[in-house]
Order: C-alpha cells, then structure tokens, then sequence
C-alpha cells in the first residue's frame, strides 16, 4: 500500500501472501488432517510448507521454497486420496478439490506464471477447504445427500472457472465467480451457524463470524468480476482482501478456539473481547475496501493499518484467553 515498513527482507512484503497461504494457513491445514489421521509422516509435508514459504519470504532461495510447498502440496492431495479411498463423502471431495489448487497454483508458479493466477488458486484452495469442513459439520442438522451433492458440484465448477481463468479470462472469472455467490447462499441457508446463531456465549460468536465469512465470499465474487472489466483498479485488492481476510480471517476467528485445543492440548474458553477483534476486522475491512473502490490510497491504508490492528489483537486476545482458561482449570482441579 506504499507504506514505509522496516521488515528482514523485502520478499516478506512482496510475498506476503505466500508466508499467509503456505507459511501459516497450509501448514495448520496439513498438521491438522495428519493428525486427525494419525499419519507422523503428514508432519514432514507441514514442516515442508512452512520452511518453503519461510525460504520464499526471507528470499533466500525462491525456487526451492516454491518445491518444498509443491511437495507440501501433493502430501495433502495423498492425504484426501487416501481418506475417499476408504469412504467417499462430499467433504472430502470438495476439500480434495482445494489441495489440488493449492498443488497447482505452486506448480504454475514455480512455471513462472504471474503470481495473480496462483493467488487465485491458493484462494480457492482455502476457500474450498473451509467449505468442504463446513459442511460435514452440516451433517449434524442432517442436512440431505442431495444437498450435499450440490455443493459438491458448485465446488467442482468454481474450481473450472479458477482453472480456465489463464486461458478465457472472461469466461474463467464469470463462472468461478457465479459458483461463489451459489456456495455462499448455500452456506448462509444450510451452514450450521443458521442454527447456533440464536445461542449465547461461543455458539454464538462463532456464528457470528461464520456468516460476516459467507458474506464477504459474496463481495469477493462481486470484486472479482469488477476486476475483470479494470484490471488496473484496486479492485484486485478489494477481490484478494475479501476472501483472505473477510472470509478467512473470519473463519480463524470463529475455529481458533476449537481448533487450536485439538492441535496443542490447551484449552481456549471464550470471552466477550473477542468481538472487539471481530468488530475491527469487519470494520476495516470495510473501510479498506472504500478505499480500493473509490481509489483513495489514505482511506485504503487506514483501513489495511486496521486490518493489521486487528489480527495482532486477536492473536494477543487468544493467547491471554489460553492463559486465563487453563489457569482457571488448574485452579479448578487443586479444589477438587
């Protein structure tokens, strides 16, 4: 955004993206599925998408980093490969789906094809990863085989779209954008968070957070379209900022406080700050993309300086959370 920012090595602001995507969110995703699995080799394929990434921002070797997260990559596809093998389910699918993406757009990159076609792979990939996980929670409100079924198929159709984007620009945008608004609306009316919104406490932020995500899914799609017809406006930014941070942020957000007890051991209770960071992404996030519309840099980088705000306190509000709730259980068991 052209601000002045003293930073190790100047790749970690160009590559941002790549230590987000790969760095943090595909080594979680990959740490997570081996150990639901039980695979300690699922580990190496995290090690590997982390120190790639790590390579890439710290610009020490691009095109090995590049490797590494591509090795990463086919780890996780033979994850998903092996799961449909014993079961088929939709989730599965929809999420093998997104580590393909994810493979791809680090083999296109690795190609030297511009880095926006991997970008929006690796978006689709995250996109696709949350939304397959949705909806094998939906299975809790028995939500139908034929539903599920059509998720499945607006997946299939957003990832053709992302694909053939390279070749028919016009075509790949339309159709991977249409598919997004249909995920979305399928996620608002089927997610479980339609439920658990009306519940207090976690259920309740959680949902919260959930469907501020499927929402942006929408303004992203919207972005998108609107970034095909002005490639040069900012509208890209109001595309990629959507989806990363306006539907991801908003998902870790609603997940970290289950997710990361089943990665680390300690538990994360809830408690009323956390909408504080949820307010603040949402909102500038909001005037970010005011910004990105009307082409005002001071609006856009006020906005993107509060986004930054944001995450920093969320990760501050969740370690104190983990301090104070396992406190707390400690104190708990000495009196029992």
């Amino acid at each position: 955004m052209g601000m002045p920012l003293h930073v190790p090595s100047p790749n970690m602001v160009v590559f941002h993206g790549v230590l987000m995507v790969s760095g943090f969110l595909g080594t979680v995703i990959v740490l997570e599925r081996s150990t639901a699995l039980g695979w300690g080799v699922g580990n190496i394929f995290a090690l590997l998408s982390g120190l790639g990434a790590l390579i890439v921002g710290i610009g020490w070797n691009t095109e090995i980093g590049i490797v590494m997260v591509v090795i990463a990559g086919f780890g996780l596809i033979s994850m998903y490969i092996f799961i449909i093998s014993k079961e088929f389910t939709w989730h599965t699918f929809i999420m093998l789906l997104g580590s393909v993406l994810w493979f791809l757009g680090s083999i296109f990159w690795l190609r030297s094809y511009p880095f926006t076609f991997t970008a929006n792979l690796w978006a689709g990939f995250l996109v696709l990863t949350v939304i397959g996980e949705r909806i094998e929670l939906s299975r809790i409100i028995q939500t139908s085989g034929s539903q599920r079924a059509i998720a499945g198929l607006l997946s299939t159709i957003f990832m053709i779209g992302l694909l053939i984007n390279y070749l028919w620009v016009g075509i790949g945008v339309v159709t991977s954008a249409l598919a997004l608004v249909a995920l979305s609306i399928w996620l608002l009316k089927n997610d479980l968070a339609r439920y658990t919104v009306s519940q207090a406490g976690l259920p309740k932020y959680m949902a919260i957070c959930l469907i501020s995500g499927f929402i942006w899914l929408i303004v992203g799609a919207c972005a998108s379209i609107l970034y095909m017809k002005i490639p040069d406006h900012l509208y890209y930014d109001a595309y990629l900022h959507s989806i990363f941070l306006g539907f991801i942020f908003s998902m870790i957000f609603a997940h970290t406080p289950v997710i990361f007890p089943s990665l680390t051991g300690m538990q994360v209770g809830f408690y009323d700050r956390f909408y504080i960071h949820y307010l603040l992404l949402q909102g500038s996030l909001i005037i970010r993309l005011i910004g990105d519309f009307v082409a005002d840099g001071l609006i856009r980088e006020i906005g993107g300086s509060l986004n930054g705000l944001a995450i920093v306190f969320f990760l501050i509000s969740t370690i104190v959370a983990v301090f104070q709730t396992n406190r707390l259980l400690r104190s708990q068991q000495v009196m029992n």
